[in-house]
């Protein structure tokens, strides 16, 4: 799913390619099973406005001609989540799968678009509860929470278990995990409370996760498979950039607790096998691939 940096990205696109233009119509696909009902923007121009915090996404729609009558539209994206924008429908033969919901303006169509159709919508304009400050841009205040959670029990986990935890790290996802795990001066089996209980970690945490999460978002959004830049932006040096997501010969990866592959460098792979030794936990591909056989009776 679109991570923080893209969702920002996305609202970027709305605030500058949208936000200034007349909205005259908003509708959903008819293959989007949303229940959140959009007839309260029927025969009506609207002025969009969108706003990021994490993963989620909130979009304000004032009337032209009321300014007083505003909704606000909080937006959940699910796995491939990108904004598509059409001269007409025929510009795509998969329009009606991919475009969950549109705004035209001005003879183009802008979307959101979901192939999987589990795009979340309601009315509101209140971010989720059960969410962290966003990393990068709320980053203060993310602070502040972990410095108050720092001596919960939940936070006696290896950090890279932990990362992807929305309710104390909003925006960080399966591939800034690794790009952040990859450039702090820890391994990534350390636990979180090992690393805030530590001024030096502590602090090398809080910059490195800052700064990664503003480089890929100055990168353009991650650059794999299925999201779409909605500028259209391609930065030939991102590729370059990326130390450990996906780079077999540089890194390894194992499968966290979600399934997710969790890609981390090669030069972790003595703490990666104290960690596996002391939970017993039984990866024999992965320690035939760091170890002789020799090495590997130490873990058995």
């Amino acid at each position: 799913m679109p991570e923080g940096p893209e969702v920002r990205i996305m609202s970027d696109f709305i605030n500058t390619e949208i936000g200034h233009r007349r909205v005259d119509r908003v509708e959903k696909s008819p293959m989007f099973k949303t229940k959140c009902d959009f007839s309260v923007l029927e025969n009506k121009n609207w002025k969009m406005k969108s706003f990021a915090r994490g993963k989620e996404m909130i979009i304000e729609f004032t009337n032209y001609d009321d300014a007083e009558e505003i909704h606000y539209l909080k937006i959940n994206f699910a796995k491939i989540g990108s904004m598509l924008t059409y001269n007409t429908p025929e510009d795509d033969e998969f329009f009606d799968r991919r475009a969950m919901v549109r705004f035209y303006s001005e003879g183009k169509i802008y979307c959101i678009s979901d192939f999987t159709r589990f795009l979340i919508t309601r009315w509101s304009s209140e971010w989720d509860t059960n969410r962290s400050p966003d990393v990068a841009t709320q980053h203060n205040e993310w602070r502040d929470l972990m410095h108050e959670k720092r001596k919960i029990e939940y936070f006696k986990r290896p950090i890279f278990q932990l990362l992807t935890d929305q309710r104390f790290f909003n925006g960080i996802g399966n591939f800034s995990r690794s790009e952040i795990l990859a450039r702090t001066r820890f391994s990534p089996f350390t636990t979180l409370h090992e690393i805030l209980s530590d001024e030096i970690l502590r602090n090398d945490f809080f910059q490195t996760t800052k700064d990664v999460l503003n480089q890929i978002h100055r990168f353009g959004g991650f650059q794999f498979k299925h999201w779409i830049n909605p500028f259209g932006k391609k930065d030939l040096a991102f590729n370059k950039w990326v130390r450990a997501y996906n780079k077999p010969r540089k890194a390894y990866f194992i499968k966290d607790t979600k399934g997710a592959k969790f890609w981390f460098i090669k030069r972790w792979d003595e703490e990666y096998a104290e960690w596996v030794g002391e939970n017993d936990i039984l990866d024999p591909t992965l320690l035939k691939k760091i170890y002789s056989k020799n090495k590997q009776k130490r873990w058995q």
